[in-house]
């Protein structure tokens, strides 16, 4: 119980840390930006840049707000679930990181929503005329990938998260 404890206590500091650099980030990016002429860090490739951004990551679904007051929560929940469920093994290490990601960038913009109304978003690779993102949104697309490689390239870790979707020896799939 007391090792339990622990993992807890260090999820939340590692997510905390990660929390607050996506909203120190974003904070300086308002405080000095905001109305400014885009930052250039590689002229024509990398620009530090002030959106504000009311959709999702990469400024989908735009103007619709009230949408991620519904998911966010959900997400959270799922992940509070995966992550408790990778807890057990130590080799599931990649989706608990995974996790405590997408848990960091989904709290980190609705933060935003919350306080402002809309996401800041600020980096912008203008070599590929790519969407303008910030720091939380690169948490979740990163924490996505990893939980889909490890479930997708890792078939015994997908069973252990979801062993309720496991099949039993002889079960087809009749779909």
């Amino acid at each position: 119980m007391k090792q339990s404890g622990k993992k807890i206590g260090l999820y939340i500091l590692l997510s905390a840390g990660l929390l607050g650099l996506d909203q120190w980030v974003k904070a300086w990016v308002y405080q000095n930006l905001r109305g400014q002429a885009p930052m250039a860090w590689i002229p024509n490739v990398f620009e530090l840049t002030y959106v504000e951004n009311t959709g999702a990551a990469f400024g989908m679904l735009a103007g619709k707000s009230w949408l991620f007051y519904v998911v966010t929560p959900l997400s959270l929940l799922l992940m509070g679930y995966i992550l408790y469920r990778a807890s057990r093994k130590k080799e599931d290490w990649p989706v608990r990181l995974s996790c405590l990601l997408i848990i960091a960038g989904a709290l980190g913009n609705l933060i935003d929503r919350l306080a402002r109304g809309f996401v800041v978003d600020m980096f912008y690779f203008k070599l590929i005329n790519f969407a303008v993102f910030n720091v939380a949104d690169a948490y979740i697309v990163i924490g996505v990938i990893v939980m889909a490689a490890m479930i997708l390239f890792r078939p015994e870790v997908g069973e252990r998260l979801f062993p309720e979707k496991k099949r039993k020896d002889g079960e087809q799939d009749h779909a």
